[in-house]
């Protein structure tokens, strides 16, 4: 399928994204699905599927803000928030040189497998 506005491949991986709701989906990899479908390359894909997880963490985060009853910051709190951050950022490239290499299908295997044992299970 061949689409020319970004803004739209994004709101179509956002719908794909919905299927997460279901047991066994992944949200990031029906996004990367998505844009996989829309012809991306397999990094691409990983990388906008990643940017589409941005508003639903910013959208938790805003949520229990409610329940917040003081902020306090300190030390301890700004250390754990750069160790999470380069830790992250480290892991997402190794990441996406991983699936550069050997590609989606174990990740594929392991969802389908995952996904039949809850419907089974549960």
């Amino acid at each position: 399928m061949k689409i020319e506005s970004l803004q739209l491949r994004f709101i179509i991986a956002g719908l794909f994204q919905c299927l997460a709701y279901l047991p066994g989906f992944s949200r990031s990899g029906s996004c990367i699905i998505a844009f996989r479908l829309l012809g991306e390359t397999r990094k691409s894909s990983s990388i906008k599927s990643l940017y589409l997880g941005i508003p639903i963490i910013l959208l938790s985060f805003i949520s229990n803000l409610r329940n917040l009853e003081s902020i306090s910051l300190d030390y301890n709190l700004l250390i754990i928030f750069f160790v999470t951050f380069i830790t992250a950022y480290l892991t997402l490239i190794f990441f996406i040189n991983f699936i550069n290499k050997i590609g989606f299908k174990p990740f594929v295997i392991y969802r389908i497998i995952l996904g039949v044992l809850i419907l089974v299970l549960f």
